[in-house]
């Protein structure tokens, strides 16, 4: 499950429970430092740039600050890529019209050349193709 490798990763917070309190505190800090911190430092990156979880994360970091919602954010890009890995489909991260543009940018830079060695006919070929086999996954 998902919350085993946040977990792991050291990315959910401690839990105090007595009687009637509920609280959570900070990270509990176990498992892979290394991938935690890298993991943090993209959640600190997707705060700046345009993305679909900049929205969420501004509105967090609104409330929290800066540094918990970068945190926030990692969490949710760890399960992101646990849902990745086991072949889950995540949703939609990005419209299909900025995959499309993405996909033609790519095929004007590799050139018409290379799109007919990969077996494309042209780069509105390899763009139908390439947006077929990613709306068909899973």
């Amino acid at each position: 499950h998902s919350k085993k490798l946040v977990a792991y990763l050291g990315l959910n917070p401690s839990v105090s429970q007595s009687g009637n309190f509920q609280g959570s505190g900070a990270l509990k800090r176990h498992g892979r430092g290394a991938l935690r911190a890298l993991l943090i430092q993209s959640g600190k990156k997707l705060l700046e740039v345009n993305n679909p979880l900049q929205k969420w994360g501004l509105a967090v970091a609104a409330r929290r600050g800066r540094n918990k919602a970068a945190v926030a954010v990692a969490r949710k890009l760890c399960v992101a890529l646990w849902h990745v890995m086991m072949g889950h489909a995540i949703g939609t991260l990005e419209r299909l019209d900025t995959l499309q543009t993405k996909l033609s940018k790519f095929a004007t830079e590799i050139g018409p050349a290379a799109l007919i060695a990969f077996g494309y006919n042209n780069k509105a070929d390899f763009v139908e193709k390439k947006l077929y086999v990613l709306r068909s996954y899973p």
